[in-house]
């Protein structure tokens, strides 16, 4: 009898509810709509987040505008001033790490769990890498620098370059990631980091992320199109973020003059010669000075 009463009074207490909401004049509907206060403060809300983004966010360093995209995407630096801008916390753990004994294949997966001040959770995301992925699955060498052995093993291809012209690479897939267990692992936790912090933020109005772990270099081109292999892992300290329309090489700048040439120094194939002076050879470390200047790339 007692469970029997029980019962009664829990089932007894929306319809309460619902007759207090009748006497006070307010529709089922209006039960949970905020108030205009509330509608107005949001939108103070609204135009201070957007007026931090435009004006403290910073186009590829904060977010990269990439052709074929609708929104910007988010990158790393950008999430963490996004992360203090809302007095938010976050932390990541590795929920799955797949490595072949051979190191012929390695997938890290992390889970970012944010929080507010409070110590709540307001958001969790997963990202993951592996191998298999093509940007870390294959590798690219000019025609001219392959080894016979490359040859054998890689497929030829054409490729054009940002000024249309054509030259051609050997693909070669990548048997041993030794070299880039460490960058599968950090690119698994930015993607879950990046994520989450989207979603706690709200900010999915003006950032996505599906293309957020792209090479900053790639903003305005396909990712690796034609790099050397030389420098599709590790960009040299002194290149600039724009390659050489020619072959697709990066290019360098000579500390002395700040003039700027192709790293592969194509510019010895062509006809064109001229006269120089010391000051205006580029600087390639150790590598032999040519001794003819390439054409200025404007």
């Amino acid at each position: 009898m007692e469970n029997q009463e029980t019962t009664a009074v829990q089932v007894a207490q929306p319809v309460e509810a619902e007759i207090l909401h009748a006497e006070q004049g307010l529709s089922p509907m209006s039960y949970n709509l905020p108030s205009k206060s509330q509608i107005t403060e949001y939108k103070a809300f609204l135009q201070n987040y957007d007026e931090f983004v435009n004006e403290m966010l910073k186009d590829k360093v904060d977010y990269g505008k990439i052709p074929g995209v609708d929104k910007p995407t988010l990158l790393k630096p950008g999430a963490e001033k996004l992360e203090k801008l809302f007095f938010l916390r976050s932390e990541k753990k590795c929920v799955e790490k797949v490595i072949e004994h051979d190191y012929s294949f390695v997938k890290y997966t992390y889970k970012t769990t944010v929080f507010n001040k409070s110590g709540q959770v307001v958001s969790t995301c997963e990202g993951t890498c592996n191998s298999k992925e093509k940007k870390y699955r294959y590798q690219t060498i000019f025609e001219n620098q392959a080894t016979p052995e490359q040859k054998k093993q890689g497929k030829l291809e054409t490729r054009t370059s940002k000024a249309g012209s054509p030259y051609n690479v050997y693909v070669i897939e990548k048997t041993d990631f030794h070299d880039l267990e460490n960058t599968i692992m950090k690119m698994a936790q930015k993607r879950s980091y990046v994520g989450a912090i989207l979603e706690a933020t709200n900010s999915s109005s003006r950032f996505t992320q599906d293309v957020e772990d792209m090479d900053h270099s790639n903003f305005s081109g396909s990712a690796n199109s034609g790099r050397s292999p030389k420098t599709a892992d590790k960009k040299p300290s002194n290149a600039t973020d724009i390659r050489c329309a020619d072959c697709g090489a990066d290019k360098v700048k000579n500390p002395k003059t700040g003039k700027i040439f192709c790293k592969e120094k194509c510019w010895l194939k062509k006809d064109e010669k001229k006269e120089i002076t010391v000051d205006d050879i580029p600087s390639f470390g150790d590598a032999p000075f040519p001794s003819e200047e390439p054409p200025f790339i404007k």
